[in-house]
């Protein structure tokens, strides 16, 4: 009898420990799938992410969002203003503070 304790309390601590959250953010846009594969905030400047897109299912090229200026990087290196879709708000909009 005490050793079906002994398991029952095992087995209830390795099933009762939270497990890891594998949940990407990801939305429909113009009726696309738009998912984020990777997000990291600038430590110097914290309105500024480096964001990578996979939209319908094909990786983006990392791109650097100025939320403050509502500005983009391009591969190029130039800045220009986020465009009407709402894909360039994405990352904006989940971590506004």
């Amino acid at each position: 009898m005490r050793c079906w304790v002994c398991w029952i309390v095992a087995l209830w601590l390795i099933l009762a420990r939270p497990l890891p959250v594998w949940a990407t953010s990801c939305r429909t846009l113009n009726s696309e799938l738009v998912c984020i594969q990777s997000i990291q905030r600038s430590a110097q400047k914290y309105w500024e992410y480096r964001v990578q897109f996979k939209i319908a299912g094909v990786s983006q090229p990392l791109t650097i969002y100025d939320c403050r200026s509502r500005r983009k990087r391009t591969i190029k290196g130039q800045w220009q203003d986020f465009s009407v879709g709402e894909i360039d708000a994405f990352a904006c909009l989940l971590f506004r503070g």
